[in-house]
């Protein structure tokens, strides 16, 4: 499945939300310098899905705030029960 996002680096922490549109929004604490601030989100994600970092990629927005991650052997209802209990 593909999840949009908007990406808040720079963060005082690192934390998943939905902002007030209802779109998912993550705030991670890494700088966007090459590539730390991705590299944060994805291990964020994992973390919070129970998958291996290998299971996400950015597909569209390397360096954008807006996002797409492609999240492997998962459909929008399981992301959103793991994310949103």
């Amino acid at each position: 499945m593909i999840l949009k996002v908007k990406v808040k680096p720079g963060s005082t922490q690192n934390q998943i939300g939905l902002s007030a549109e209802g779109e998912i929004q993550i705030k991670v604490r890494a700088v966007p310098e090459k590539g730390k601030a991705n590299q944060a989100v994805i291990e964020l994600l994992a973390e919070k899905l129970g998958i291996s970092r290998s299971g996400l990629t950015v597909v569209r927005g390397e360096s954008s705030r807006d996002k797409w991650l492609e999240i492997r052997d998962f459909s929008p209802e399981e992301v959103k029960k793991k994310l949103f209990p």
